[in-house]
């Protein structure tokens, strides 16, 4: 992705602006925080904006959007109806458990019992208006320091598992519960249209490619090992230079199943102790690698170095993560393909300050958080310590040595 042109070319297309306006505008614009609908007008000594006549012509344009934000700011206040609509929703099915942070669907499949939700995949994206200009600056920055110093910078985003299994399992509550979450998504879908090198999405269908019997553990947010495989895939398409074949190929070649993992974090939030186990997959003897410690930083930061390079690959990458890919360790999936290699969790983000500059940035993260690590967030629970973490990663990005 290194050009020598910092900035990337954004699509110059009607059916970018049209998406802009039809998903963001026409759903999404009256979604504002703040003050009741009028009180700036009126602090102002002005009469409310009126909403413009919109035709397909002026749809397209971009001066319509800013129009109809202004009208909207001036006229409605619909986000905390919204809210109160994911919450009383998710309330109304409280009863089900003992915690409301915990959301009750169908049984997918026969003997693995009711599937869990956590309630924070519909409410946490309710928390703040994402500023758009904000996110393609911080896009924009990272892409100029990446190519200043010759490096790669890529963003890998997973799937929460409302979108692989949402729709089937919490039938008629499904709208309601994703008010939030799947306008928040769409913006995410509109960044990545913008800025096509440097997002990339992992989809449902690849989860569902990879761990069709059982994508997610029953009673918890993580995703199995199997289905991590979808994020491997594009990390060893991305930055090893594999195609997609050759990447899945790699997965089947290099992985074995080895043992098992119980989960149920949900579980135990709902007041139960009950845990299911998934299938470990792991690096084959041959493929192993050992990770290695270095007192200076975070015992979750660590180096490797594998043998079993890819010809090819890029001779070295970060690897910067939540949870989220943590919990299956998706680095041992695809880390025997680098030569070096080095793993930061978000929460050690400052250790970016010290670790060893590599060729390339792999940036993985849940959809849920996505758009709140962009903006350097603290407003959700497992963002709190990651004040500042953006700046952190650009002036990553542009060290040398």
């Amino acid at each position: 992705m290194s050009s020598e042109n910092p900035k990337p070319k954004r699509p110059k297309t009607d059916w970018g602006n049209f998406a802009v306006f039809v998903v963001i505008t026409g759903l999404f614009s009256t979604w504002f925080w703040g003050s009741p609908a009028g009180a700036l007008a009126r602090l102002e000594f002005r009469q409310p904006v009126e909403l413009p006549a919109i035709t397909p012509e002026s749809a397209l344009e971009v001066e319509t959007f800013e129009q109809i934000e202004a009208w909207a700011k001036d006229n409605v206040r619909v986000k905390p109806d919204a809210i109160r609509l994911v919450n009383d929703t998710v309330a109304a099915y409280f009863p089900t458990a003992s915690n409301p942070k915990v959301i009750y669907g169908a049984e997918w499949k026969p003997g693995r019992g009711r599937e869990l939700f956590s309630s924070a995949e519909f409410t946490d994206v309710c928390r703040s208006e994402p500023d758009m200009e904000l996110m393609r600056n911080t896009l924009d920055r990272l892409t100029a320091a990446a190519a200043e110093t010759g490096k790669e910078v890529y963003f890998v985003v997973a799937p929460s598992k409302y979108r692989v299994l949402g729709k089937e399992l919490l039938g008629n509550r499904f709208d309601a519960l994703t008010y939030c979450a799947l306008r928040n998504y769409a913006i995410t879908a509109q960044l990545a249209a913008e800025y096509p090198d440097l997002i990339h999405l992992v989809t449902p269908k690849r989860v569902m490619y990879y761990a069709s019997d059982s994508p997610y553990w029953v009673g918890d947010t993580h995703w199995t090992p199997k289905a991590a495989r979808a994020l491997s895939e594009i990390v060893l398409m991305k930055a090893a230079n594999l195609s997609r074949p050759a990447a899945t190929k790699f997965l089947f070649d290099r992985l074995e199943v080895k043992g098992t993992k119980a989960m149920g974090g949900l579980f135990r939030l709902a007041g139960s102790k009950k845990t299911t186990e998934e299938t470990l997959l792991k690096p084959k003897k041959q493929f192993v690698f050992k990770m290695k410690r270095n007192p200076l930083f975070d015992p979750q930061t660590f180096t490797w170095n594998s043998k079993k390079a890819v010809p090819g690959a890029d001779e070295s990458i970060t690897i910067l993560h939540d949870s989220f890919v943590l919990v299956p360790r998706a680095t041992t999936h695809f880390g025997s393909a680098f030569s070096f290699g080095v793993d930061v969790h978000w929460n050690n983000h400052k250790d970016l300050e010290n670790v060893p500059v590599t060729k390339t940035l792999i940036i993985e993260s849940v959809d849920r958080t996505f758009l709140s690590h962009l903006a350097s967030a603290t407003n959700l629970e497992d963002l709190a310590t990651q004040k500042d973490s953006m700046e952190y990663v650009i002036r990553y990005l542009a060290r040398t040595s």
